[in-house]
């Protein structure tokens, strides 16, 4: 059995051989864009990115808590003064709320301020692989380094937005409550006070108070 070899220079081998270097000159383009959107998107480059959006949203959130807690402050020792117990426990037992409530606060800042940073760098990651998976399909260097710099741009100031936008809510919503629980109360007893003097005086009645304090009505 006679089997044909290809002498040297055959136009196969030199066909097989330019396919086969062409195709390396391709994936080595890819690579080479590849390594040009990695760059731009480079984790030592970025993280200080990561950390400034992070620590904004942060020290936004904790001015807007400290505000809050002097708010809170102020209103609660007003009514207690309005309730006449200012002072030894009531004192100490108010102010012990509103630290707990600012702790949490500053729980809460820590968390939103984090998901910030970390919304920004999942991002990043986002569009890398996209602008990656089309450097694969033949983006050129060109489009490549523009759009993945017009990405990183892009994401950094939608971060930027996204930290000045954040709210601590009502850290202390408890004690707000308490507040007014209170004064709705005094409102009621003021009111009903009121109308049993009415009642008492009777439809088309005036009333006066004598020296001694005695009310008196007069009807028409």
């Amino acid at each position: 059995m006679c089997m044909s070899i290809n002498p040297p220079g055959n136009p196969s081998d030199r066909n097989g051989t330019t396919a086969r270097n062409a195709e390396q000159a391709r994936q080595n383009a890819i690579n080479n864009v590849i390594g040009r959107i990695t760059k731009v998107f480079n984790p030592q480059g970025r993280r200080p990115l990561y950390a400034q959006a992070q620590q904004d949203s942060k020290n936004l959130m904790l001015h807007q808590l400290d505000r809050q807690r002097q708010d809170t402050t102020r209103s609660a020792m007003f009514n207690l003064a309005r309730r006449g117990i200012t002072g030894g426990s009531n004192d100490v037992n108010t102010n012990a709320r509103i630290l707990e409530d600012y702790n949490k606060g500053l729980l809460t800042a820590g968390n939103k301020a984090q998901t910030v940073g970390d919304n920004l760098r999942l991002q990043d990651g986002r569009t890398k692989n996209n602008l990656i998976a089309q450097a694969r399909s033949g983006l050129s260097m060109t489009q490549a380094v523009q759009q993945a710099l017009q990405g990183a741009q892009q994401n950094t100031a939608f971060a930027t937005q996204s930290a000045q936008a954040q709210s601590i809510g009502n850290a202390f919503s408890n004690i707000a409550a308490a507040n007014n629980g209170y004064q709705q109360a005094q409102g009621n007893t003021a009111a009903n006070r009121l109308y049993a003097q009415n009642r008492y005086l009777g439809p088309g009645a005036t009333k006066s108070t004598s020296k001694n304090g005695t009310i008196s009505g007069t009807g028409g």
